[in-house]
């Protein structure tokens, strides 16, 4: 790695980092418009309405915070008559599109390029967000059908990004990359819960949908000028910062976008089947957080719009620092050769997933304890931040050449959670939020947790597989490690380098 070494000391940040910068943003944008219903929902319905439909169920809150339903309250009802199941349904929809496209995306984005599938079905979905209102006064079913739509649109981005992310991150720099590029999705989510709660209490429930359609534009705008799919194909990265990008990939990817796919060393692999099995597990987590927090801040522990978008948000604050402190220990150890990255990874992931299920349980003993409620929530989103130096960047560690296909299954099936999740708690719920419902949830989700992550522990790999190299035609030459650079020298790019390169 003496090569590596010396380019690391010398090569610029500036190219990648724009790239890094502008996914992480992606990320922001792609939760905001996922997840402005989670809240806005609250908001969109006439709970009072709902409530004299249902005799069993009542306007007060589990833990008394809500005993009295005033005028004022009633006022701020929502237009919309939807039961537990109507918004079951609307919650859930948008996961439906988002199961079909992401393994079509990820493999599209290894034969053809990243960087205008993801930029497209964003800015696509942006516009769509901007219609959301419009679509939930016309009719429940134009609701549904625009999130689904919006799903198949919003699920190119986690396959897509793996592509870009193997061709752009230095191996010594991967776990930080992917850690801030990630983090986007909580930062959106905090971003929707935080501000969404004011911009709703402001300016009503449409605003949150408009807000993130429009920033999702900017965006977009800003991707298509500044982002290129490799390091290869910009045309003002500098030298040195392509030859550290290339060299430290050690032969890993393939120059030549590759025209098979290894399907039965994939389906049979057991280091890559216990990673989408921890991916499954923590979503069903990190779902009932996304999904259904809101409804049980508002209807258990009984905390209005702008206090419950704020609590909401505050897992995924610290999510985002923690993850990113961890991201960069992770990454010290591997490259000091304290942990290999098989047991870094292990590590990151039991963190998130074993501390998260004993904080659902510690929700679920607490009862109306809302300060300790709030501790518990807070302490899972901190921990769950080491997830994204554990299975998240997994598929880059396994298989690079593939690494958009991977995450573009796992990710599909790991989906299934967001629609199930809120079927589950429905059926379990049953529009009778009281305490003892909740703990079955809560209970059913930490079960989840242990047992993905214990076989993540067991079958777990950070190694790449040999299955990775199946089909690459030609790789990547990085330069010579006999090459000399003195000092006082500027590398030159390699001809065949520069030959390569070319204007997107």
């Amino acid at each position: 790695m003496a090569w590596s070494a010396k380019a690391k000391e010398t090569a610029p940040w500036i190219t990648r980092y724009i790239f890094v910068g502008l996914s992480f943003i992606s990320f922001i944008c792609n939760y905001m418009m996922r997840l402005n219903v989670s809240l806005a929902i609250v908001a969109m319905v006439n709970h009072t309405a709902v409530n004299e439909n249902d005799e069993d169920s009542g306007s007060d809150s589990e833990c008394g915070k809500q005993n009295e339903q005033t005028e004022d309250d009633a006022a701020e009802d929502g237009p919309f008559v939807w039961d537990e199941s109507d918004q079951a349904i609307i919650l859930g929809s948008l996961w439906y599109g988002y199961c079909c496209s992401q393994i079509v995306a990820g493999r599209a984005a290894e034969r053809f390029g990243a960087k205008q599938i993801l930029g497209t079905c964003l800015g696509l979905c942006a516009l769509l967000s901007l219609l959301t209102p419009l679509m939930a006064k016309v009719s429940f079913v134009a609701l549904v059908i625009i999130r689904i739509v919006m799903g198949v649109l919003e699920g190119v981005s986690y396959p897509v990004m793996n592509v870009m992310i193997a061709k752009w991150a230095p191996k010594e720099e991967r776990s930080r990359i992917s850690a801030f590029v990630y983090a986007g999705s909580n930062t959106g989510t905090a971003l929707t819960f935080s501000l969404g709660g004011f911009l709703i209490d402001a300016f009503g429930w449409e605003s949150l949908f408009y807000f993130s359609g429009a920033v999702t534009l900017i965006w977009w705008i800003l991707w298509i000028l500044l982002v290129y799919d490799s390091p290869t194909q910009h045309p003002r990265i500098s030298p040195e910062e392509l030859h550290y990008i290339l060299s430290s990939q050690e032969h890993t990817t393939s120059s030549k976008r590759i025209s098979q796919t290894p399907w039965k060393s994939i389906v049979t692999s057991r280091p890559y089947l216990a990673a989408v099995f921890a991916c499954f597990g923590n979503s069903i987590g990190l779902n009932l957080l996304l999904s259904k927090l809101p409804t049980y801040m508002a209807l258990v522990l009984g905390f209005n719009i702008v206090s419950n978008g704020l609590l909401s948000a505050l897992p995924y604050v610290l999510y985002i620092g923690y993850g990113f402190i961890h991201a960069y220990v992770s990454d010290w150890m591997i490259e000091k050769r304290i942990l290999t990255t098989t047991q870094a990874r292990k590590i990151s992931n039991s963190i998130a997933e074993v501390s998260a299920a004993l904080c659902f349980i510690g929700v679920a003993l607490v009862g109306c304890n809302t300060s300790a409620s709030v501790a518990f929530f807070a302490i899972a989103g901190l921990l769950e931040g080491a997830d994204l130096s554990g299975f998240l960047p997994n598929s880059v560690d396994l298989a690079p050449n593939y690494a958009g296909t991977l995450m573009g299954i796992g990710n599909t099936l790991a989906s299934f959670t967001a629609w199930i999740v809120p079927f589950v708690v429905g059926l379990i719920v049953d529009g009778k939020n009281t305490l003892e419902r909740w703990r079955k949830v809560f209970y059913l989700t930490a079960g989840f947790l242990l047992v993905s992550s214990l076989i993540y522990v067991v079958f777990g790999s950070g190694e790449e597989q040999p299955w990775n190299r199946t089909y690459t035609e030609t790789e990547l030459t990085p330069p010579s490690r006999t090459e000399k650079i003195n000092d006082e020298e500027t590398p030159h790019e390699p001809s065949d380098l520069q030959k390569r390169r070319r204007r997107y």
